[in-house]
């Protein structure tokens, strides 16, 4: 159902147990097609993105790289 979808426009799209979508203003969508949120994403913005299984991690503008999800006990960052 397309109406569970977040706005766009989107320049790159993440896919593991969600989706992750890098709007071109650096801010993150996350969603599972099935009105599902995943948990939001630190604050951004972000200039990539890459996911694996339920965790994110993302480069912000800043260069700083942050990693966050069900998986790890807290946010990590580097």
């Amino acid at each position: 159902d397309a109406s569970l979808l977040p706005a766009g426009p989107f320049v790159s799209i993440e896919a593991g147990s969600d989706f992750h979508a890098l709007r071109s203003d650096g801010t993150l969508a996350s969603f599972d097609g099935t009105g599902y949120t995943p948990e939001a994403a630190p604050a951004g913005p972000y200039r990539d993105i890459a996911t694996r299984s339920r965790v994110v991690c993302g480069v912000r503008t800043t260069g700083e790289g942050i990693c966050w999800g069900d998986f790890l006990h807290e946010i990590q960052s580097w």
